[in-house]
């Protein structure tokens, strides 16, 4: 989301045994731009959401 807007869904698995967080897939909505702003944002994000599921890494 950004604000209110939902931007897309994200298909995504901690491997724990691995230490990555494996994402299989991103689907943006229609209109929604994977501008260099907004993939900095995400990875920032991802980064965040690893380590609260205990991997050592977005991937």
């Amino acid at each position: 989301m950004e604000s209110d807007r939902l931007i897309g869904h994200i298909d995504m698995k901690a491997d724990r045994k691995a230490g990555v967080l494996d994402v299989k897939r991103l689907w943006l909505e229609k209109g929604v731009k994977p501008s260099a702003g907004r993939l900095e944002k995400l990875e920032a994000e991802l980064v965040r959401l690893a380590k609260f599921a205990g991997v050592e890494r977005g991937c």
